[in-house]
């Protein structure tokens, strides 16, 4: 069984690592197989997540598969897991570049809109004082995305750059989405389609989306562990 295999549910072939040396030292003997979704003894489950899109759990039960699905050889899986990998996570990132178009729409909101005293609020300094963290965190997303999208064209990316750029940008959005709820206050929590929203209701929306970045392409956690290990020359962190 295999846990988060985003589109599992409606695909019509599944990209699938297995490990077919079970004598091979961890990270040797994995194998890349493309695998048929309609292979006898595969399915998939849908699992609902915050965001309000699904992944999936994904099951093999005896599939076959036949010599013409390995991609890069066997036991030649691990290289391809992680250069894929390094380019999802360098994707997750970038996802943040939303944040300025909703961070706009909270300002033009925020410029028309009086609190209990009768001040805009665009004029609290609270507000402009999030406004400003908001936009110091993005512009610094920004520039690491920027760093990620030039070392790409050498063909190369290090994964504790893709690491540490894919912590950041998906950590970051769901700061930049806090103190956005923070300005719009309650309304923020309010679905886009119902009476009281504000924004469309798109802070709503995108804050739920933006946890589960945390986790795609590898959890975050994980990803700290890469950084230190191939980044900062640390000891791998015992299992």
């Amino acid at each position: 069984t295999k846990m988060f295999t985003s589109g599992a549910t409606d695909t019509d072939y599944i990209w699938l690592a297995a490990r077919t040396d079970p004598n091979a030292p961890k990270h040797k003997g994995i194998t890349m197989f493309i695998v048929p979704a309609n292979a006898k003894g595969f399915s998939a489950s849908p699992i609902h997540t915050i965001g309000g899109s699904a992944t999936a759990m994904s099951y093999y039960e005896n599939v076959r598969v036949p010599e013409n699905s390995v991609v890069g050889g066997v036991n030649g899986g691990w290289k391809l897991i992680t250069t894929q990998l390094n380019h999802e996570r360098v994707g997750l990132a970038a996802f943040g570049s939303a944040c300025y178009s909703r961070t706009e729409k909270v300002i033009d909101w925020a410029r028309s809109t009086e609190n209990a005293d009768g001040k805009k609020m665009l004029d609290l300094p609270w507000v402009q004082h999030n406004l400003a963290e908001i936009f110091a965190r993005i512009e610094a997303m920004k520039l690491l995305n920027w760093r990620m999208a030039a070392s790409l064209e050498t063909g190369f990316v290090n994964p504790a750059d893709a690491s540490a750029v894919k912590v950041y940008g998906t950590e970051v959005v769901l700061e930049v989405y806090r103190l956005l709820q923070e300005i719009v206050g309650a309304a923020s929590l309010v679905e886009g389609d119902s009476p009281g929203a504000q924004v469309d209701g798109e802070i709503e929306i995108e804050a739920r989306l933006g946890t589960i970045n945390t986790f795609g392409g590898g959890v975050n956690e994980i990803q700290r562990e890469i950084v230190a290990m191939a980044g900062l020359r640390m000891p791998r962190v015992p299992r």
